[in-house]
């Protein structure tokens, strides 16, 4: 899955649907700097707590009223993103950060292993 990303990514990007995807673009599709901003070990810690919110959210939000799913679930990414995005990007997905972040310079394999 990671590798399908990398490889279908900078077609999805090369459509520039936004300024972020044009940006992207005309850089060659290469990563300036690296979004994680912290060591490997709270890196690790913000996105597995943050996954963890995620997918208990997910799970318990059955028992709300099914006009406030979508609303509850979009909180939620929205408070964990402000929470944890200065810190790792807030990718919160292993497949999606190795495809994405990897090739940024100042990371290794091993981060993302």
């Amino acid at each position: 899955a990671a590798e399908a990303a990398r490889r279908v990514m900078p077609h999805a990007w090369a459509l520039a649907l936004s300024d972020l995807h044009a940006q992207h673009s005309a850089t060659g599709f290469k990563c300036a700097s690296s979004p994680v901003n912290a060591p490997l070990l709270q890196a690790a810690a913000v996105e597995l707590s943050c996954t963890f919110v995620m997918h208990t959210a997910v799970s318990k939000v059955e028992k709300v009223d099914d006009k406030y799913r979508v609303p509850a679930i979009a909180a939620v990414i929205t408070i964990l993103v402000y929470a944890g995005g200065h810190l790792t990007g807030a990718v919160f997905n292993p497949a999606l950060a190795f495809s994405v972040q990897f090739p940024c310079p100042g990371n290794s394999f091993a981060e993302y292993s």
